[in-house]
């Protein structure tokens, strides 16, 4: 009598974990920033009478951080969008420098 082996399971999507730590880290975030915690300052009291550095350096802050998390986005959007799938064949260029 021959043995029938079941088929091997089908194999887990990639990126259920990360999605899983995604959102736990923007529950958490949600999570402190309705705790009402207060972060300490960055930056000392003003004690010359020009202030316009700490706007600079908000403004630059909140610029650079923007971009940041536009670009992380993107970046799991397509790493997601064009992962390696099921059957899928790799196209390989020559003399493509």
């Amino acid at each position: 009598m021959a043995s029938h082996d079941s088929p091997p399971p089908p194999p887990r999507k990639p990126g259920g974990a990360v999605i899983g730590l995604m959102i736990f880290l923007l529950g958490m975030t949600v999570v402190i920033f309705s705790s009402g915690y207060r972060v300490p300052a960055v930056l000392p009291e003003n004690i010359g009478t020009y202030t316009g550095v700490d706007t600079l350096f908000w403004v630059i802050f909140w610029v650079t951080g923007f971009f940041f998390v536009l670009t992380e986005g993107l970046l799991i959007y397509y790493c997601v969008k064009y992962r390696a799938r099921e059957g899928g064949k790799a196209v390989h260029t020559h003399g493509n420098h």
